[in-house]
């Protein structure tokens, strides 16, 4: 549900990228999830974009390759970062920046849960320097829906 949750929120969008990466560990299931949706997608409606998709190291690894990215990695690509939460924007404005380093460009982020910690989206929106910054969900409507099921399960 997820790769298509953020696949459709990207169609509404209109948000056109050849790939979507983010920082490894937390954006690791979002990614392959997109990727394996846009497959999915590519499948049965031929006009639907392949995606592929990338991971973000936290430092470049001391051996072999050396790469920070592992995955899809072209300079000029379109790619959307995604994060499973954001909350100091940290761990997202990290992946930003990689996909920058090696000649990207951020067609958007998308996050699953906002944390509205406004520091935190600031912090994004600007390192995303224009990029629409989405999210599936925000902290308070996690709350919301956490409290209707807690009044509900009492009835």
């Amino acid at each position: 549900m997820t790769g298509h949750s953020v696949l459709e929120l990207l169609e509404t969008h209109r948000i056109d990228a050849d790939a979507v990466g983010g920082l490894t560990m937390g954006a690791d299931p979002i990614v392959s999830n997109v990727a394996t949706a846009s497959a999915w997608h590519a499948l049965t409606d031929p006009s639907a974009a392949l995606l592929h998709g990338f991971l973000v190291r936290k430092a470049e690894k001391a051996h072999g390759t050396g790469r920070r990215i592992e995955g899809f990695c072209r300079k000029g690509a379109k790619v959307v970062i995604v994060d499973d939460v954001c909350t100091t924007g940290a761990s997202t404005i990290n992946a930003i920046e990689a996909a920058r380093e090696a000649g990207m460009t951020v067609a958007a982020v998308v996050c699953l849960v906002e944390r509205e910690e406004a520091n935190g989206r600031a912090g994004v929106e600007a390192a995303a320097q224009g990029a629409p910054f989405l999210s599936l969900f925000t902290a308070s409507q996690v709350r919301a829906e956490h409290l209707q099921q807690i009044e509900a399960a009492k009835i």
